[in-house]
């Protein structure tokens, strides 16, 4: 009886994969069982047969996961060798973390690519699957506090409003600093990185591109070193940015790239436009917020 259960475990967690000229795709989870306070990976791979450059994959991957929110998304691609032929994967892996108990679905998820150089274009659809979530684990209610806690957590309260006190007179302008929304922050540096670049493109782009790194990964946990460009779009699609906005972004980021290595000098009134386009962007975003 344990072997069937195991042997009913094993197919659940690995499902048959899907072929379709030449590339094929498998998904899995590592559990169809879990806690509330617990997490779950589910992954989607693609294999084929060739190099990396022999599909490209246009579209960012669009799950629902049902009962679940993504609390993290990598991708990888590398290559192997099996019986002299070159096998090339490329692995989407989603972390889920429970938001509801019960019975959770991760519905279809649909991977257009292009087969290179021919150019054509086909689908692979991953497999549904279900898993279960537990109730939450009940909070242990607080034992009632013996008096003297009470007059311990009044002196607390003091001190703590009395270095409150301290803070908001002498540290106005700290204070006035983190009010700040990450937005205003962005305005404020854009203004000094365009006075230091004197009107030079790879000067202002290069500033522009740690600027751009540093707010993406404060306000939307998005590093975006060592991203090429398909990932780089497909972090932005998933964050809580618009499409438009995360199609202006990862433009504006794979400009600035290629201009800081480029040999052309700018030209004249290019960097003043740039600037114009950046901050009209963000101020929009302070106004709509």
């Amino acid at each position: 009886m344990k072997i069937c259960k195991l042997l009913l475990f094993v197919v659940l967690l690995v499902p048959a994969a899907t072929f379709s000229e030449g590339i094929s795709i498998a998904q899995s989870v590592n559990k169809t069982q879990t806690a509330f306070e617990d997490s779950v990976l589910f992954e989607i791979a693609l294999t084929w047969e060739g190099k990396p450059m022999a599909y490209r994959f246009p579209k960012p991957l669009t799950p629902y996961f049902e009962k679940f929110k993504m609390r993290g998304f990598t991708s990888s691609i590398n290559s192997f060798i099996n019986d002299g032929i070159e096998y090339t994967k490329k692995t989407y892996q989603f972390t889920l973390k429970p938001i509801s108990s019960g019975q959770a679905n991760i519905t279809p998820v649909t991977v257009s690519y292009v087969s290179m150089p021919d150019s054509i274009e086909g689908e692979l659809i991953s497999e549904s699957f279900y898993v279960t979530i537990a109730n939450p684990i009940p909070k242990k209610e607080i034992d009632e506090m013996p008096y003297y806690w009470y007059a311990l957590t009044f002196l607390v309260l003091i001190g703590a409003g009395v270095a409150y006190w301290f803070f908001k007179i002498y540290d106005k302008k700290t204070d006035e600093n983190l009010n700040r929304s990450s937005e205003q922050n962005i305005l404020e540096d854009l203004d000094r990185i365009y006075k230091e670049s004197g009107n030079d493109i790879k000067s202002f782009q290069t500033g522009f591109y740690r600027l751009m790194g540093s707010y993406l990964l404060k306000k939307y946990k998005i590093e975006i070193r060592g991203l090429n460009n398909e990932e780089l779009f497909e972090q932005l699609s998933i964050s809580d940015l618009t499409s438009a906005q995360a199609e202006k972004i990862h433009n504006w980021l794979t400009q600035a790239e290629r201009d800081k290595y480029s040999p052309i000098s700018s030209k004249p009134g290019e960097v003043v436009r740039l600037v114009t386009e950046i901050k009209r962007f963000f101020e929009n975003k302070i106004s709509k917020s």
